[in-house]
């Protein structure tokens, strides 16, 4: 059977699309795609990937996300990735380790959870 639709944007609720969207600017490197009414949609990090987007709500967030993102290190440094996810506006909420996966969870301006992972390295 063929697929009927694929992924176009993963969006978030939030106050602010604007600021949120330059929080995730900075932590995905990339750019703001396309504004449109009450939405900020980011371009996707690798062709054909699935891209964020930001849709302004009334409400503002009340508990726990039932989905949130995983953001995979790259470059080894867990530490230094925190440090920039903080520098850019996210508070660390726990860390920890599920061996042999690192795990810091955070929350992003608007206190969205997410996680960044450092998985081992491939031998």
């Amino acid at each position: 059977m063929a697929a009927v639709a694929h992924f176009g944007h993963v969006v978030i609720d939030c106050a602010n699309p604007d600021q949120l969207a330059q929080f995730w600017c900075t932590m995905l490197d990339t750019t703001v795609q396309m504004r449109w009414n009450q939405y900020v949609m980011l371009r996707p990090t690798e062709k054909g990937g699935v891209a964020l987007a930001f849709q302004q709500v009334p409400e503002s967030k009340s508990v726990k996300n039932r989905m949130h993102l995983d953001l995979m290190v790259t470059d080894g440094d867990l530490v230094k990735a925190t440090d920039a996810a903080v520098a850019a506006g996210a508070t660390v909420v726990n860390s920890l380790t599920e061996d042999p996966v690192t795990i810091t969870v955070l929350h992003d301006p608007e206190g969205n959870e997410f996680c960044l992972v450092l998985l081992p390295p491939r031998h």
